[in-house]
């Protein structure tokens, strides 16, 4: 069985500080405190033409990542993004406004 490498539901409410789960922040990713799946956070990337992201360094080095996420969109995005990108991406196509998987080579 594999053992976590890292687990994060954002519950700890802090971003870009040395020694917190996400030491690299683009943009202005913020959490929300209303807008939740479970638990009292959620991390909110609010953004108009530009990025906004978050990143860890205890996922540069593993090999195999599996993971869930939990996405909603309070208005569709007007272009194709990616949401995640770690190795493989899990990105959203506007034309038909639908959640893919890609990886470097397939980019939609």
């Amino acid at each position: 069985m594999a053992t976590p490498v890292f687990c994060c539901g954002f519950e700890c409410g802090q971003l870009g500080s040395v020694g917190q789960h996400f030491n690299t922040v683009t943009g202005s990713p913020s959490f929300s405190t209303t807008t939740v799946r479970s638990g009292t956070r959620a991390l909110r990337c609010n953004t108009s033409a530009a990025t906004a992201q978050v990143q860890t360094p205890s996922l540069l080095s593993v090999a195999d990542i599996i993971g869930r996420i939990y996405v909603r969109f309070a208005t569709l995005p007007s272009a194709d993004c990616t949401l995640i990108d770690s190795g493989g991406r899990i990105r959203f196509k506007q034309s038909d406004s639908k959640l893919y998987t890609a990886d470097s080579a397939n980019n939609l």
